[in-house]
């Protein structure tokens, strides 16, 4: 569903001193288009917008849509070069491939150079560590952080009582633990509450984010250092065997049609007793008005393989296309909308802050029960700035052809899941796949 905001707000002026600063007032026939997710964040700042256009004195048209089409949205306007969109939503993973093709702004270079006052405003360094890193490619800057996340374990503390159960610390843990909490609970026969749930659908970003973090489990990579696949690897092989395994002994039959809204609407319900997602999407589980099992939960730290946790990592920036016909308005608006002012305002409401200074906060750790197990996986030290770089939290490849590649893989996931195909048929041929394209695109030569 599209949503679009437009508050008029005529000003004109000088507004004196407010979070702008005087460079930043505008003629009152300035508008710009904002392209965002249909996310927490969004609907926060929207909640705010109106204090920006009062302030800057810009309009601003926010259009506010599901993660998937918004990014067919935009990447058609970009590859068109249509200036329809002055601020985007920007996918970490596309920032290689968005920033080779030239279609949107180095913010350092085009907004910051030597102006103390707007690096003053910017605080730019407040940011974590992996944010201002996931957003760059060759060193230029291409967007300021939005929302940040790792994965985290979240499960039925008062059905681990009950049941005599232990966190579990491995993938076969949890397993067991699933296995045991699949019940049946109307003692009809059949299995109506689930032991486990996450994202079985085939998308970019779907079930290829979760698997990702089973394939850095077990030791396994996408790409060797000459480029050539080795997702299929015995490390590839074992991961998707046991989210297949996991999904198919212990979730709902329909899972692969699962994105995280699904899955975690099925444990908000009280349906299932564990589910591994984004870290933020904790906040749903403590919100009395979305949530059936406020204060019967626990979270952990996600599993870990044979090699390592498989906890894994997702960003999101907000970046100003080449297009713009309102740059300037558009970098005034990301730097309101990350700002540390604006984050301290969003704690009660979610989880994805993306500021080293309120994501590491008292407050924060007050509001929200999992902040350490947040805070562990992705990195953050209380009081101390990001110690771990992107590298060792992502296991997605930064390269121009992510996209095509996450789809191939996304494919072999699937395919795995509904038993077309053997865990390490379908990751054979999809690395098969993905040689072309990194064959078409040069890598080899």
């Amino acid at each position: 569903m599209r949503r679009t905001v437009l508050v008029m707000v005529w000003l004109a002026g000088f507004l004196g001193m407010c979070f702008f600063g005087q460079g930043s007032v505008f003629s009152s026939e300035t508008k710009i288009t904002v392209l965002m997710q249909e996310h927490s964040a969004t609907m926060e700042i929207q909640k705010m917008l109106p204090g920006f256009e009062k302030e800057a004195g810009v309009n601003v048209e926010l259009i506010i849509e599901p993660f998937s089409k918004m990014k067919e949205m935009q990447r058609a306007a970009l590859t068109a070069g249509n200036p329809v969109y002055d601020v985007v939503m920007l996918d970490y993973r596309d920032v290689a491939g968005y920033g080779e093709a030239g279609w949107m702004l180095p913010l350092i270079e085009t907004f910051i150079g030597s102006d103390t006052e707007t690096d003053s405003r910017l605080n730019i360094y407040d940011f974590m560590m992996t944010g201002l890193e996931g957003l760059k490619w060759k060193k230029r800057l291409y967007g300021l952080p939005i929302y940040i996340e790792s994965t985290m374990l979240m499960y039925r503390k008062d059905l681990y009582k009950k049941h005599n159960l232990s966190v579990p610390r491995t993938w076969e843990e949890l397993y067991e633990n699933a296995k045991k909490l699949n019940l049946d609970t109307d003692n009809d026969g059949k299995t109506d509450f689930y032991g486990f749930t996450a994202r079985g659908l085939q998308a970019v970003g779907y079930n290829d984010y979760i698997w990702n973090g089973f394939l850095k489990s077990y030791g396994g990579k996408y790409f060797d250092d000459a480029w050539k696949p080795i997702f299929n690897s015995e490390a590839g092989v074992k991961a998707l065997e046991m989210y297949v395994r996991l999904l198919n002994d212990c979730a709902a039959p329909s899972v692969e049609k699962y994105g995280y809204k699904e899955s975690m609407q099925e444990y908000l319900e009280g349906k299932t007793a564990h589910v591994i997602d984004a870290t933020m999407l904790g906040a749903w589980i403590e919100d009395p008005e979305k949530s059936k099992v406020m204060g019967k939960n626990g979270y952990a730290i996600v599993p870990k393989g044979s090699a390592r946790r498989g906890n894994n990592f997702f960003l999101m920036g907000l970046g100003i296309p080449a297009s713009s016909t309102h740059q300037k308005a558009a970098f005034d608006f990301i730097v309101w909308a990350t700002s540390s002012d604006i984050q301290k305002r969003h704690i009660s409401n979610g989880a994805f802050m993306t500021r080293t200074s309120v994501i590491s906060s008292k407050e924060f750790a007050a509001r929200w029960p999992f902040s350490d197990i947040m805070l562990k996986s992705l990195g953050v030290l209380r009081k101390k700035t990001m110690n771990i770089p992107i590298k060792a939290l992502t296991h997605t490849p930064i390269l121009p052809e992510w996209n095509e590649v996450a789809e191939q893989v996304s494919q072999a996931i699937h395919f795995a899941l509904v038993g077309k195909k053997t865990p390490k048929l379908a990751l054979d041929d999809a690395a098969k796949e993905v040689s072309k394209i990194m064959e078409k695109a040069g890598y080899y030569h």
